[in-house]
């Protein structure tokens, strides 16, 4: 009868993690403890050992190297518990850790240079830079900008500048070089559009001569490749690279480029990709 009432009484005692938090299953205990007015360090920690879950118990028993767990201190097994199950605070993280992303930060592939900069701004705020701060970010900021040319352009700049300078700056230099862009792809859009309209005239033409008999026969007598020197003979498709087509014809002129967002080319034309690839040589 006596072992039946400590069955029940044991497993009214066991914790189910999944119901009762571990803090909660200590205080728990400490009371039916006290209630039973068992105070023999041996007892308690046999108690306790009983309560817990078997995956618990095997840990304790792996961490007290197989030896017997109800020979150690009831307060000592109660910490080693919490080792276990509790989550244990990560270490904070230095300042020289905090400085070294700062300092490796560069600009991204998709990344803005207004998100960039705000990026070098929440990096900076644990870095404890304190009145080297501002030179550091425009130092930081310069190195990593993405486009050679902005670099460039802010390296060359004689006035002193601060952060906040170089970054208006550097919105300036990509609004301009981005105007710039347009107006060439338009130009060249147009010029492309010209010399398809001309080579369309220019068969036409040929169409109507063909029912010369004489004209028919020079034409015979010239190679086949020599007939097929037109889009040889120019410079390569803009939005891919190809010979074979002018870049009005382009398959990817309405595709949007993978590297830089823009529409009307792949990121093997791609002139920021380029830029990027010979990334860091300032004056090179």
């Amino acid at each position: 009868m006596a072992e039946e009432r400590q069955s029940t009484e044991s497993k009214a005692l066991q914790w189910n993690a999944n119901d009762e938090t571990l803090t909660a299953f200590l205080d728990r205990l400490q009371v039916e403890l006290d209630d039973r007015e068992i105070i023999d360090n041996q007892q308690c920690v046999s108690c306790l050992i009983r309560a817990l879950p078997p995956l618990i118990r095997n840990g304790l028993k792996a961490m007290s190297n197989d030896q017997d767990v109800t020979q150690q201190d009831y307060q000592q097994v109660v910490e080693e518990i919490k080792q276990q199950c509790l989550p244990q605070a990560q270490p904070s993280k230095t300042v020289w850790w905090h400085r070294a992303q700062l300092y490796q930060r560069k600009q991204r592939s998709k990344e803005s240079i207004e998100q960039y900069k705000n990026v070098l701004l929440t990096l900076a705020k644990h870095c404890q830079l304190h009145y080297h701060q501002d030179m550091m970010l425009t130092m930081v900021f310069i190195a990593g900008l993405r486009e050679r040319s902005i670099r460039r352009r802010l390296l060359d700049y004689q006035q002193e500048l601060n952060f906040i300078k170089v970054v208006d700056y550097a919105l300036e230099i990509k609004a301009e070089k981005s105007a710039v862009e347009t107006t060439q792809d338009n130009t060249r859009i147009n010029h492309d559009s010209d010399h398809h309209d001309d080579h369309a005239e220019v068969d036409d033409n040929h169409d109507d001569n063909s029912k010369n008999p004489r004209r028919n026969r020079r034409r015979e007598k010239r190679p086949q490749q020599a007939r097929n020197t037109y889009h040889e003979s120019k410079k390569s498709c803009y939005r891919c690279g190809s010979f074979a087509h002018l870049a009005a014809s382009c398959t990817y002129r309405r595709l949007y480029c993978d590297w830089c967002g823009k529409k009307g080319h792949i990121v093997r034309e791609c002139y920021e990709k380029m830029d990027y690839d010979d990334d860091y040589n300032y004056y090179d």
